[in-house]
């Protein structure tokens, strides 16, 4: 009986770990995040909505990015920040989008230190 609590514990932990994936640097701004956005977003954009997630993701490592992971609905504890998580979310409206919001999806990019 104690193996299958044991599974059951770990599998609802392991659930709970699960969140939104986010940017972050030491020490960054807003402005800083979005001056290495812009040209990756840009770079990285194919056109007609479409864009490469790998390449997005390789500028911004490349500019000394590293991704964090939320903790279920929690946000990290260090400054961060979203940026396009799949192919399709390269589109004016996403790119307005990560302009405009941290991580959190109704707050202003200049609120906190989240």
């Amino acid at each position: 009986m104690r193996p299958a609590m044991l599974g059951i514990a770990l599998t609802l932990l392991v659930g709970c770990a699960n969140g939104p994936w986010y940017w972050t640097r030491p020490g960054t701004t807003d402005a800083m995040f979005l001056a290495d956005h812009q040209p990756c977003f840009e770079t990285a954009t194919i056109g007609y909505g479409a864009g490469s997630e790998a390449a997005y993701k390789g500028c911004m490592r490349s500019k000394g990015w590293t991704r964090v992971q939320g903790t279920g609905s929690q946000y990290p504890t260090v400054p961060h920040y979203r940026g396009p998580e799949g192919d399709d979310e390269f589109t004016v409206a996403d790119q307005a989008r990560f302009q405009s919001q941290r991580g959190e999806p109704s707050a202003p990019a200049r609120r906190g230190s989240r």
